[in-house]
């Protein structure tokens, strides 16, 4: 065997252009001011503990590999046209210029372990047929990975990166990012990985973008930190996507990406805006996770979804739910938004829509709502017996449009306040358009056998028609009618009422014009009681003048009508 060796001589240049058929050939250095290796096939190239300026190795092959263990290149390292059939190593290295590779053919494993790079380090072009290994490395200047091709295990752990870029790979086994720190830009784009990707417990300092990428295998983001922006776009994963515990400081929009399997996201938090945009979820989603806002736009839902949020305002447009799914709410959770949004399937628990408007939403009669909370009309009073006595403000829920169609009639009442905090609609909401959202949200309601909860919306749809119509037309008449006696067959008190007052009033005209023999107020009033108040016996007396017979009738069909409707609305809001 042929061997190369440089041991006392640090700053001879070495320039070896050697021969490809005679592979017997061995390059061993110690120090070199610079190397250069061309169109040679070698045994071995041995560089341990060695000091080069600069190195470049040109269309050759090594039959045993290349050894560069705690070595130090001061200047550029280029490897071009390389061939290696035995491990490439560079353990403990330290290159303080460009380490580059470009169309390489690395049969083992090429290892950077604990390796420190003070310049950029370019693997492009390269196929690695063992496993690559950088686990541990201190980067100070860019690791771009291009067009390059693993077959075993491509592992980064524990590392130290400035900017990290993956382009153009295809990676056949793991991926491995585990609690590693970049401080610069991440991107992974216009790849395929085959396997596992694990970027458990990595901090992320600058923004991260992953587009047109495949997953084939599980990728987790599990405990991982990260400060800067997060774009996903125009990916599929095909399995299992994890990223429990994860914390994100800033916005992270996923868009026109595809989940195929489940997709976790337990515990996670979100300093600003999570964004699903042109989002299919194929598979289970379990998304617990407290955030400042998400949106979901054009996003569709296959399988079963629970949405668990905390202190987040949910906007949700032109969603679909194959499956049920839930959107619950541990504190403080606002629904904004739910605009051509089709609520088949959805369930909304505790949360708050207050400021949602729902005349947009497809199958509002199929949305399940349980306690949740809507605002609560103004200006409506009753008298409390509580100690202090006083009168309060009804509690009837409403939706944002009813105040949008009353602010807008009377910008100075109480219903402005509502609209201070809601965003303009994208068209014009009429009454009719409010009563058919309080018609839908009532059968809803009616379905789950909640007749109670019901009430409020049945009466927000009466007061929307009642609007809708003319002052004067017969419908208008008699739904305010309907309105001013009974509340709609749900205020109770009304009908009492108003039944005491047909009383007292109808007493006091039959004491003076319904008697043709002369008589007391107190007889007038019984007589007038027992008219109202019994329905079968009753009949006109004798003694009754004609105005008396006018009087008898009127109080035989009010009083039972409006007893009839005080015990109604009581069963209604009784009714289990």
């Amino acid at each position: 065997m042929c061997e190369v060796a440089v041991r006392e001589r640090p700053t001879r240049r070495i320039h070896w252009m050697g021969s490809r058929e005679d592979v017997q050939q061995r390059i061993n250095l110690t120090a070199a001011e610079s190397l250069s290796v061309l169109d040679s096939a070698v045994a071995e190239i041995v560089l341990d503990n060695a000091t080069v300026g600069a190195a470049s190795f040109t269309r050759m092959s090594v039959v045993d590999g290349i050894n560069f263990r705690k070595g130090t290149v001061t200047g550029a390292m280029n490897f071009d046209n390389v061939e290696s059939v035995e491990v490439v190593t560079f353990d403990r290295s330290t290159a303080q210029g460009p380490f580059r590779f470009a169309n390489c053919i690395f049969r083992k494993d090429v290892s950077f372990v604990a390796a420190t790079l003070a310049g950029p380090l370019e693997l492009s072009d390269c196929v690695f047929g063992g496993k690559l290994a950088l686990d541990n490395v201190t980067a100070t200047d860019s690791v771009v990975f291009s067009r390059s091709k693993t077959e075993r295990e491509l592992s980064l752990s524990a590392g130290t990166y400035t900017d990290l870029i993956l382009r153009t790979l295809d990676v056949g086994a793991e991926v491995r990012l585990q609690d590693a720190f970049v401080s610069g830009p991440l991107v992974i784009e216009d790849s395929t990985f085959r396997n596992v990707l694990s970027l458990e417990r990595m901090q992320s300092m600058a923004a991260v973008e992953i587009r047109d990428v495949a997953f084939e295998g599980p990728v987790s983001f599990h405990s991982g930190t990260y400060a800067g922006r997060i774009v996903v776009s125009n990916v599929d994963f095909q399995r299992e996507v994890t990223f429990d515990s994860a914390q994100f400081h800033s916005d992270v929009v996923f868009r026109d990406v595809r989940f195929l399997g489940p997709v976790s996201f337990r515990g996670a938090r979100f300093a600003d805006r999570l964004e699903f945009e042109h989002v299919r979820f194929s598979g289970p989603v379990d998304l617990d996770i407290e955030a400042n806002r998400v949106d979901l736009v054009n996003t569709t839902f296959a399988d079963q979804a629970s949405l668990v949020l905390e202190n987040a305002d949910l906007i949700m447009r032109r969603c679909r739910f194959a499956a049920p799914a839930t959107v619950d709410s541990r504190s403080a959770c606002r629904v904004r938004s739910l605009t051509d949004t089709d609520a088949t399937n959805l369930t909304l628990a505790k949360v708050s829509l207050a400021t949602c408007q729902l005349s947009d939403v497809y199958n509002l009669d199929k949305l399940r709502v349980e306690a949740a909370v809507f605002p609560l009309a103004p200006y409506r009073l009753q008298f409390s017996w509580r100690w202090p006595w006083a009168l309060k403000r009804a509690k009837r829920r409403v939706v944002v449009e009813e105040a949008l169609v009353r602010g807008t009639a009377a910008p100075s009442g109480g219903w402005a306040v509502f609209l201070q905090d809601t965003s303009a609609p994208a068209r014009r909401v009429y009454a009719n358009d409010v009563a058919r959202v309080y018609r839908q949200l009532r059968k809803a309601r009616e379905d789950t056998k909640d007749e109670p909860n019901a009430g409020d919306f049945y009466y927000g749809e009466m007061e929307m028609r009642r609007r809708a119509t003319t002052r004067f037309s017969a419908e208008g008449l008699i739904l305010r009618l309907y309105w001013l006696t009974s509340g709609y067959g749900l205020r109770g008190s009304r009908s009492v009422v108003c039944l005491a007052a047909l009383i007292l009033a109808c007493a006091t005209l039959m004491n003076r014009f319904g008697f043709a023999d002369p008589h007391t107020w107190s007889s007038s009033l019984v007589y007038v009681v027992d008219a109202a108040t019994k329905l079968i016996g009753a009949s006109a007396s004798d003694r009754l003048t004609g105005w008396g017979v006018v009087l008898h009738i009127f109080v035989r069909l009010g009083g039972p009508i409006l007893l009839a409707l005080a015990i109604l609305s009581v069963r209604g809001r009784t009714k289990r």
